[in-house]
């Protein structure tokens, strides 16, 4: 079994087939599609490659990505699974999928299920997450694609409510949070079972900074050097962005500084899945901060409805 991140697998493709990579002023990731691409259409790179195919994480897949590998399936075979959850598309910016299956060469029409249950999450936290982004995330019909966001069933076991604390500066939702990482840790949760979440920004550096001069080991993930080296069974606290958190779980969950998303009424959804995302990474306990009243922490504070 072969498991390759997508620009991973263009990268080996291009490697294995010894194939020029196209010129032009595109990055670099870019280019090694389109690549690939081009050499699979000039037949320099061979289809059919694999007896089955199983795409995860397929709503942050672009049309043409998906063209691509679809072409690598064995017909004779024809066997592919593709799972995706528009709820958790933080990389693009139109509802849904935007296209049809079919239209990437996806025959889904009558052969589609949709998973509802979920193991990750307490019933509490998937509550309080889809009521709140249920408020921004409406119900797409898209083709053959079905209509998202869907309202999960929790299959997991039952926990304390999501809590939304307001403080009157970062500077003290920091420090909120410093002080509840001790707690844990003092009740016996391992570092590496907790996680601090924030939008962006400066916000993560200062976090660490705090860490670091409260004598927590921790691992701030502001670079690409550091997250190449994020080791998760290693006993420290990840510090990350709810971008990079995508696809990770933790038994307890900080996101501080909510107040920077939802300021603007264009964004609302795009922030609000964002918002999403990074609730649902917490598996048992999670504490939200903000310092600025917007119509996100206006709702949090009612219980996420």
């Amino acid at each position: 079994v072969q498991i390759y991140h997508f620009h991973d697998w263009c990268a080996q493709q291009i490697r294995t087939y010894h194939v020029t990579p196209v010129v032009s002023e595109r990055p670099a990731w870019e280019r090694q599609v389109e690549t690939v691409i081009d050499a699979v259409e000039k037949g320099y790179i061979p289809r059919a490659q694999y007896d089955a195919l199983l795409i995860d994480e397929g709503h942050d897949f672009e049309p043409s990505w998906l063209r691509l590998v679809t072409q690598m399936i064995d017909p004779e075979s024809n066997s592919l699974l593709f799972l995706y959850d528009d709820a958790q598309s933080i990389y693009k910016k139109r509802p849904g999928l935007g296209f049809s299956l079919s239209s990437v060469g996806i025959q889904a029409q009558g052969r589609t299920t949709i998973l509802r249950l979920n193991y990750r999450n307490t019933r509490e936290i998937l509550r309080f997450a889809y009521d709140f982004a249920s408020r921004y995330l409406d119900p797409q019909a898209i083709d053959d694609d079905p209509a998202v966001p869907v309202r999960p069933e929790a299959a997991g076991a039952t926990g304390p409510e999501p809590v939304l604390k307001r403080f009157s500066g970062q500077g003290q939702e920091i420090r909120y949070a410093l002080a509840c990482l001790r707690k844990w840790s003092g009740d016996g949760v391992a570092l590496r079972e907790m996680a601090v979440l924030y939008p962006g920004g400066e916000l993560g550096r200062r976090m660490a900074a705090a860490l670091k001069r409260a004598g927590i080991a921790h691992i701030w993930l502001g670079s690409k050097q550091y997250k190449a080296a994020y080791d998760p069974l290693r006993e420290q606290v990840p510090v990350m962005t709810i971008h990079s958190s995508k696809g990770l779980e933790f038994r307890r969950v900080i996101v501080i500084g909510t107040g920077e998303l939802g300021r603007e009424e264009v964004s609302l959804a795009e922030d609000a899945r964002l918002l999403y995302v990074g609730m649902t990474r917490a598996q048992e306990c999670l504490l939200l901060t903000t310092s600025e009243d917007t119509p996100f922490s206006e709702q949090l504070s009612r219980g996420g409805g």
